[in-house]
């Protein structure tokens, strides 16, 4: 009968712990590890999840979710990286679109080749994406962690903002734009 091997183990340093540990916080997550600036952003599990989000930060209530065509049209014009997607009121006249993904490296980069590129409302977390509708949402999604998303080619972001690099040219920041003026 054989007897199993004896394994070594090796002893790791509280420095090797650490970096193991922002390795997979890299992995995790958008933003770095090891220089303080950077912040996980918020995560969803699923839908209802993004809702309830949304309830504690903004008082979304109503909540619809898209389902059959409605949720394979917003997949189409979107990304095709959204598993489900809804919208929930903050008033009578304000509500806010969102959707929930399984990767948001896919979703910026679907997004940076659709017609939602330049749209300056939209904000992430890892997991999921916001269409927040008006400033005061905004400002309370950005102090809940969310980023804005910009993917719109030559925006200029100020430097006193945050900017976190995504995938296919898009930015992750602090920075709210002005919406431009019809003309």
């Amino acid at each position: 009968m054989r007897t199993p091997a004896r394994t070594r183990r090796t002893r790791r340093t509280p420095s090797a712990l650490t970096a193991s540990g922002c390795a997979l916080l890299l992995a995790l997550s958008v933003s770095g590890c090891g220089d303080g600036e950077g912040e996980m952003l918020p995560v969803a599990k699923d839908r209802e999840a993004v809702a309830l989000f949304l309830e504690k930060h903004v008082g979304c209530q109503d909540t619809d979710y898209y389902v059959g065509e409605e949720l394979l049209e917003f997949r189409a014009q979107v990304s095709y990286a959204v598993d489900s997607a809804g919208e929930c009121d903050v008033s009578d006249d304000i509500d806010i679109d969102f959707l929930h993904f399984t990767s948001l490296g896919d979703f910026q980069k679907d997004v940076a080749n659709s017609e939602i590129a330049d749209d300056t409302g939209l904000m992430v977390g890892t997991t999921f994406a916001v269409d927040a509708d008006n400033e005061e949402n905004a400002k309370a999604l950005l102090d809940a962690g969310l980023l804005y998303l910009v993917c719109e080619p030559g925006v200029d972001i100020p430097s006193t903002y945050r900017q976190d690099e995504g995938e296919a040219g898009c930015v992750l920041t602090d920075y709210a734009r002005e919406e431009p003026e019809d003309q």
